[in-house]
């Protein structure tokens, strides 16, 4: 078998990109009312805490010097782009459930900003961790 490095390999393309969007833990075709609960909950979840960080972010530095900083920072980057791929991956979901027809090119780009989000988040919170994070801090 001979593999080659081609454009045409590196692309988010599948014949049918809603299995993407489908629990992986039971079997037959299509979305089944546990995991949409599932995924509405962790999308709320998620944004409820993004939601309540810009809040404290605005409540203790908002109108200060250096108040735009929150902006550069990786973690912070790393956390809105994963509420963005999981919105979109719930929307994605619910709408295959209530079988409402979803443009493959959406399901794409929700696939590879979904790989490369949860990829990224893994990534941030490694190099916090072990190079970041204040272990002598009580």
């Amino acid at each position: 078998m001979k593999f080659s490095c081609q454009p045409k390999h590196a692309t988010f393309s599948h014949p049918q990109p809603e299995h993407h969007f489908q629990q992986k833990w039971s079997k037959g075709a299509g979305v089944r009312l546990w995991y949409v609960l599932y995924k509405v909950v962790c999308c709320l979840f998620f944004w409820a805490s993004i939601s309540y960080t810009w809040y404290k972010e605005n409540k203790n530095h908002g109108g200060k010097p250096g108040w735009w900083m929150y902006v550069i920072y990786m973690t912070s980057w790393g956390i809105c782009l994963f509420c963005a791929a999981l919105l979109l991956e719930t929307v994605v979901v619910v709408a295959i459930f209530i079988e409402k027809k979803v443009h493959p090119k959406i399901m794409l780009i929700s696939w590879a900003m979904t790989t490369m989000t949860y990829t990224m988040a893994v990534f941030i919170t490694i190099m916090f961790w072990t190079l970041l994070f204040n272990w002598e801090s009580p």
